[in-house]
């Protein structure tokens, strides 16, 4: 069986709290089945241009890894506040990114 998680929030580097829970239960979950993994997807919004510049996010960023038995993928992108009709379009092109692998 593989058990794929999509957390609502997740650790940053600057906010290493952020979405334990999530972690931790991928860890416990990767103790009893051979294949676990985690998909996060994170918008940034384009007003927090210092956590772009910091992230070094430039439209948007994949990032693989994988701890303890979980396999993980990033995405993370820029959002324009306030125009839900464009982040839908993002959400659905990145989804589609995400799932291509």
């Amino acid at each position: 069986m593989h058990v794929l998680i999509i957390p609502s929030w997740y650790q940053t580097k600057k906010d290493k709290i952020s979405g334990i829970f999530f972690k931790e239960q991928a860890e416990a979950i990767a103790k009893k089945l051979e294949k676990v993994g985690m998909l996060i997807i994170r918008e940034i919004p384009l007003y927090k241009i210092h956590e772009i510049i910091s992230e070094k996010v430039f439209l948007f960023k994949t990032e693989e890894f994988n701890f303890n038995n979980v396999n993980c993928i990033s995405i993370q992108y820029i959002t324009i506040p306030k125009v839900k009709f464009v982040k839908k379009i993002l959400n659905h092109i990145f989804s589609k990114m995400a799932f291509k692998r």
